[in-house]
């Protein structure tokens, strides 16, 4: 949840090409991790102790603990990202103004304009209905008002419906905390295929971004050679290679059984 929420952050407050690479770099670094996480959840398991089959990296333990170790990795990757971009007191300001929902607030804090503050919490409420939408899959009718929450978001009407969105931000807020109650009914939820899909959307166009400002101009066309590149080839771009980490989470998400209601 909290790379598709960093990452366009990252690019929207990205500074420069350096700043853009490095963000880029640290987004590949985490997609690594993450398809390492998925290949190692489906293997070692607390009874299957050894995890013959699974070989993360050299540092990784082949135990049941090597999930643990690369969501540490993982971690350490998102707290470089976020200090990258952002200083700890702008860091705390801005997660809590995310958090309540507070456009005027977040453009305050961040000290941009209007459409990056929206831009950041449009990601922020896709990546909660997603992973709600994710933990109603498991749990069913035991989600509470999950499914009927659920329902008013993607009818598109809580936002129709009040001055600034106030009745969507009541809602999200509502959808976050029914999540987090229905996570004891299915406590073995995971992101489906479409799901995954869904919040790589965001990061996508976050990459996209981070890779243009690194971008150069040659005879009237933009020429991106040697960049560093966490999303899909730019068709627009000359030289633009995808990225082989997004790719190898892709596959890694799509070795996983797919849940049905």
């Amino acid at each position: 949840m909290t790379l598709s929420i960093v990452a366009p952050l990252a690019a929207e407050l990205s500074t420069g090409p350096a700043q853009a690479d490095a963000a880029s770099t640290l987004i590949n670094a985490a997609y690594e991790d993450l398809a390492q996480m998925y290949d190692a959840a489906g293997v070692c398991l607390l009874n299957q102790p050894n995890c013959e089959n699974f070989e993360a990296s050299q540092e990784a333990p082949t135990s049941a603990f090597a999930f643990e170790a690369l969501a540490h990795d993982m971690q350490n990757n998102m707290l470089a990202l976020t200090k990258q971009t952002l200083s700890t007191a702008e860091f705390d300001g801005v997660a809590q103004d995310v958090l309540d929902l507070d456009v005027l607030a977040l453009v305050k804090s961040l000290n941009r304009s209007m459409p990056v503050a929206r831009r950041i919490l449009a990601s922020y409420r896709d990546t909660v209905v997603v992973f709600a939408d994710a933990v109603s899959v498991k749990c069913g009718a035991g989600c509470g008002d999950l499914s009927s929450l659920l329902r008013q978001m993607q009818s598109g009407q809580p936002a129709k419906t009040a001055t600034l969105g106030l009745k969507e931000q009541r809602v999200i807020s509502a959808l976050r905390a029914e999540m987090k109650a229905a996570i004891r009914e299915a406590p073995n939820w995971h992101l489906q295929h479409q799901h995954i899909r869904g919040l790589m959307y965001h990061m996508d166009q976050a990459c996209r971004a981070l890779a243009l400002q690194q971008a150069r101009e040659e005879g009237g066309a933009i020429v991106l050679q040697n960049v560093a590149n966490c999303g899909p080839a730019l068709s627009t771009a000359q030289g633009t290679q995808a990225s082989q980490a997004r790719a190898a989470f892709i596959a890694a998400t799509s070795n996983r059984p797919v849940v049905g209601h």
